[in-house]
């Protein structure tokens, strides 16, 4: 529903699917993501921390935090989430 641009769509698909599984720290990164395109970013910002207390480090709600840092114009905050993803890229 996000790729087809229909983020109330996908937030409500993501709502479903942490009602099944409230430990999915997936959904609620997905949830941000489309929290963030309806411009929600304190809900946003919530849905992110709940991922990240349900697995820390967890790599797509680090992205999605640093998107809403930087939709939002904190881009300190953005960069040192980037960082955080790539200090887990393993080495080659």
């Amino acid at each position: 529903a996000l790729s087809a641009g229909a983020p109330a769509s996908a937030e409500a698909h993501c709502r479903n699917a942490i009602a099944a599984d409230r430990r999915n720290p997936a959904a609620h990164a997905l949830l941000a993501r489309a929290l963030t395109a309806l411009d929600r970013f304190d809900e946003a910002r919530a849905a992110i921390d709940t991922a990240l207390k349900l697995q820390a480090g967890f790599v797509p709600a680090l992205m999605e935090d640093a998107a809403l840092a930087r939709r939002s114009g904190d881009m300190r905050r953005a960069a040192a989430r980037l960082r955080a993803v790539i200090a887990r890229v393993p080495p080659e």
